[in-house]
């Protein structure tokens, strides 16, 4: 599609008239010819005007177009759908398949990520301004979206695929690049309001954004303030979500967990049903009870009791079924998390001659977030003491404690039982993680002109991101346990705890962490001048440079060690590593305007950088650009993409722990006696090549069914490797205006992932397969026995996509009627796998969900705009499409029995209205899903969280916004 031919076509109309072609616009050109940004000096400004530069490439050329699929996301796209922050736009898109957002409760730490192509987070490399933005320190490796404030973005560019030798570690999956405004002059303010049918959920954004140029428009400055309030909503407020919901074959039943608010007791002593009251004649008639066959005597359907929550007594646990006692934990977990967040940006830059300008640019955001779990469960073996007060007169509850009796176990004159207790401590009210980020970027530069049409730009930069995340409702376990033995805690029943015990066994945890990122950057672009091909009129370009960076981060947890229950435990992290990095890349058009071949360019990258970890790895990138006639372009790349090991990854701490494990080598608890006839052959040769003596091999080894291991990180990891091959066409027919149609087809391998091995198949891939790096991680006595093994992270694994990108396009000038736009964009992904070990067969996820892949990986994702303009009015439609999922338990063609097989097509319609009141004042008013599409219900088991997959489908309903904008 022509730039030109549909700017004339918006020029009849008013700004936000021609909204439904300037979103076209954005799209077409980020795919050919991207938006120029430069700051040309007088001098130099014509000869400027006609350079372009576009994510992916830092080559400024005016016959410049990107060999890689690039799609752009435009201001006017963020606007139309009041997006806040900006992880809400990048999910719909169907390259991307949802990281954590503002639904993400458990999991989730209260950061929004992006996950291109579905490779994982820290493979999708997030730059502002095309450079580097400073990372979490809660995820390392990975740029906290809440951090890069939606209302300062003037567009946002995606391109999917390796891009290592342009921009770097990390660009395995593709590269987002968030463009901020900074060249603004004027005063603008936006207010929008945002609430679901429901009433709740609201969100509240304003911004204002200050700039002009001085000094006779040398320099230009500008100031933007950005303050954004959501209101969090709960489980609890959606009948859907209100339930833990489990699948049972025929329907959805209501679940939950055995830690109760009162207390669940857990013990397989025989016949302790008797104590109850409970005959072997009446087994099976009372509600809980079952008489087990395999065992021979009457118990619970659970191995357990509960004491009367209401009062004295004992009763069975009765463990599924409409009068269930497992607690449902639902209600209490956020279905939104709540989120207050205050960003200043500011800018400017001033030239001081014709070959110079000065930049500048800081960005500061402070950002709250929650995570609210319910209250603390603890599954804990309790000492209670047969004269305990709080059960005296409870005749019941003390003879089934008798009947679990062994005497005296804790030597204090009293006889007690020593009985595993689940419990739920309502008392102590919900786990309330509350999540302050601080993040500030600041860098400066100098860049300009040097001769002809050369460019340099030198730039330093510095990001900070700072956080502490303070952690109520933990229980320390130690404390809880002796307050029990002592007989001051009542735990059997509910709201039991006095606020004396409450405060002596809570703990409040505090995590706090700061990452740092530094960066010292040289480059300079331009053209060949008279070296050129002797087929073509324009001249080799070329960039080259060299950057420096250093990165560390400093973690540290307080209150959260092995004793305390709640929380997970936060491992403290301190690591630093810096590189050094040299680059270069080359535009060269070999023939141009002849017969059959209007275009033929090669492009090329490379890229050389120096670890202080990894040590020197190498990227590259080739790719051809070839259009035999106007309007018709072919194009390919190859990249090889590098990611090093982030600093969690590196630096984690190693900690010890007793994973269960059967050593091949060992019969008895071992499993050497459980092998094949062919495996046991194997494990004869490979014991002894790894350390058993001969005569030791296949005898009882093992002496306990947990061996000691050591896990976390790795500073012996080695980097990622990923190669892309991409290959597409790019069709804008000369007889159809306005039209345009791109297909690209993605192929991305990722090699020596970093990732951990579970425990059994590093004792399997070693001595059953004979795969010498896992017997590297096992050490053994001079006997054979396994003194500790490491299952800390390791370069195991392989990941794998490829499929289809296509994108259509078309605008229609009806005259009096308007303008009208479509503009879809689609993907279908061949596949999606992981081969966890070498050898393994690959776990394809394409058109699955659930324990195994996750996330809903559909085959088919669009995502299609309907636009519409005339005069000071417009309107959008916007149509999301996911195609049908199953349950990843079906994915090896198994037939378990649920009642939720998958997730049929799933849409959803969001409708956008605008009105320019006048020069200074424009409203629009929106509705997100339009049809109030139902809330997709997924079983517990296989669901991510609020039984479904939050993310991707709807939980909300359809919600209202508004938006006013005032400019002057």
């Amino acid at each position: 599609m022509k730039y030109q031919s549909l700017k004339s076509a918006l020029a009849k109309g008013s700004m936000l008239a021609g909204v439904a072609g300037l979103a076209f616009i954005n799209t077409a050109v980020a795919q050919e010819e991207p938006v120029a940004v430069s700051q040309p000096a007088p001098a130099a400004e014509e000869a400027r005007q006609e350079t372009i530069t576009i994510t992916g490439s830092r080559i400024g050329l005016s016959n410049l177009s990107s060999t890689s699929p690039i799609t752009e996301v435009g201001a006017v796209d963020l606007t139309l759908s009041n997006t806040v922050n900006a992880e809400q736009f990048l999910n719909t898109l169907p390259q991307v398949v949802p990281g954590f957002d503002s639904t993400s409760n458990n999991p989730g730490i209260g950061e929004a990520t992006v996950d291109l192509r579905g490779l994982g987070s820290v493979r999708t490399l997030v730059l502002v301004n095309g450079r580097r933005y400073v990372s979490s320190n809660q995820n390392p490796g990975v740029v906290d979206l809440n951090t890069i404030p939606a209302a300062l973005v003037e567009k946002v560019d995606i391109l999917t695929g390796g891009a290592s030798a342009i921009y770097g570690s990390d660009a395995l999956g593709g590269v987002v690049n968030f463009l901020i405004k900074d060249d603004f002059e004027g005063v603008q303010a936006d207010l929008s309001v945002e609430q679901s049918e429901d009433g709740d959920g609201n969100i509240y954004t304003s911004n204002v954004i200050v700039g002009g140029n001085f000094d006779d428009g040398r320099g230009n400055a500008v100031v933007s303030f950005e303050y954004t309030s959501r209101e969090a909503v709960f489980q609890g407020d959606r009948n859907q979500s209100a339930f833990t919901l489990a699948d049972a074959g025929t329907g959805f039943s209501e679940t939950g967990s055995v830690n109760i608010p009162s207390s669940f007791a857990f013990d397989f002593t025989p016949n302790y049903t008797e104590a109850l009251g409970i005959s072997d004649a009446d087994c099976g008639s009372v509600e809980g009870t079952i008489f087990d066959t395999d065992l021979g005597y009457c118990t619970t359907d659970s191995f357990g009791f509960i004491f009367n929550p209401t009062g004295q007594g004992v009763l069975p646990f009765i463990n599924s079924g409409p009068n269930t006692n497992r607690y449902n934990f639902a209600p209490e977990n956020y279905l939104q998390i709540p989120q207050e967040r205050f960003s200043v940006f500011t800018a400017g830059t001033y030239e001081l001659n014709n070959y110079a300008e000065v930049y500048a640019q800081g960005i500061f955001v402070t950002s709250q977030t929650e995570q609210l779990l319910a209250p603390t469960p603890a599954f804990e073996d309790l000492t209670i003491n047969l004269d305990n007060p709080f059960l005296a007169g409870d005749t019941q509850a003390l003879a089934l404690l008798t009947a679990l009796s062994e005497g005296d176990s804790d030597g204090d004159g009293v006889d007690d039982a020593v009985v595993t207790v689940g419990r739920r401590f309502l008392e102590l009210g919900g786990r309330l993680s509350d999540i302050r980020n601080d993040s500030f970027q600041f860098q400066g530069g100098i860049r300009g002109d040097i001769v002809n049409d050369w460019t340099y730009d030198v730039f330093a930069s510095f990001g900070q991101a700072s956080s502490t995340i303070s952690q109520t409702g933990n229980v320390n376990v130690p404390a809880y346990q002796r307050a029990v033995a002592e007989g001051r805690a009542n735990i059997f029943i509910e709201n039991g705890l006095t606020q004396d015990i409450v405060d002596e066994i809570s703990v409040l945890g505090v995590i706090t962490g700061t990452t740092e990122t530094s960066i010292l950057s040289a480059s300079t672009s331009g053209s060949l001048g008279a070296f050129k091909s002797p087929l073509a009129t324009n001249p080799i370009g070329v960039a080259f440079g060299f950057e420096y960076r250093d990165e560390s981060l400093s973690t540290r947890g307080a209150g959260l060690g092995p004793d305390v229950a709640g929380f997970n435990q936060a491992p403290d992290i301190a690591g630093s590593y810096d590189v050094y990095e040299y680059f270069g890349e080359v535009n060269i058009p070999l023939v141009e305007d002849k017969p059959f071949v209007k275009e033929l360019t090669f492009t090329g990258a490379y890229r050389s950088s120096d670890y202080s970890t990894v040590g020197e790895v190498e990227s590259y990138a080739a790719g051809l650009g070839y259009s035999p006639i106007e309007g018709l372009r072919l194009r390919t790349q190859l990249q090889r993409a590098v990611r090093a090991p982030n600093i969690g990854e590196l630096f984690q701490p190693q900690i010890n722990g007793f994973p269960n494990v059967g050593d091949p080598c060992s019969s008895g608890l071992g499993t050497y006696n459980d092998l094949s006839d062919a495996d046991r052959a194997a494990a004869d040769i490979n014991c002894a090549a790894f350390g058993v003596p001969t005569a030791a091999i296949g005898t009882p080894l093992q002496v306990n069914s947990q061996i000691e291991a050591l896990l976390g990180g790795n500073p012996e990891l080695n980097e990622e490797v990923s190669d892309t091959f991409t290959v597409g066409v790019v069709w804008e027919p000369t007889f159809i205006p306005n039209f345009s149609l791109t297909v690209d087809y993605f192929d991305i391998e990722i090699e020596d992932v970093i990732s951990t091995v579970p425990s059994q198949q590093i004792f399997d891939s070693c001595y059953l397969d004979g795969v010498s790096s896992f017997c590297d991680q096992i050490t053994r006595r001079a006997d054979g026995s396994v003194d500790i093994f490491n299952s800390s992270l390791l370069n195991a694994a392989t990941l794998q996509t490829s499929g289809v990108d296509i994108t259509a396009e078309y605008t229609y000038d009806a005259g009096k009627y308007g303008i009208f736009g479509v503009y879809s964009l689609a993907t279908y992904v061949d596949e999606n796998s992981l081969t966890p070990l070498p050898g393994d067969a690959p776990i394809d996820c394409v058109g699955f969900y659930g324990a195994t892949c996750g996330e809903p990986q559909a085959e088919w994702t669009f995502n299609t705009r309907f636009d519409w303009g005339l005069g000071p009015w417009g309107a959008r439609l916007r149509w999301s499409r996911i195609t049908s999922v199953q349950d990843d338990l079906f994915r090896d063609g198994g037939t378990p029995t649920l009642f939720v097989e998958g997730v049929d097509a799933y849409d959803q319609f969001d409708l956008t209205g605008f009105y320019d009141v006048n020069d200074n004042i424009s409203l629009t008013l929106g509705i997100e899903n339009l049809t109030d599409e139902d809330y997709v219900l997924i079983g517990d088991d296989s669901a991510q969280q609020s039984n479904t997959f939050p993310a991707t489908y709807d939980t909300l309903g359809r919600t209202f916004f508004g938006r006013v904008t005032v400019k002057f």
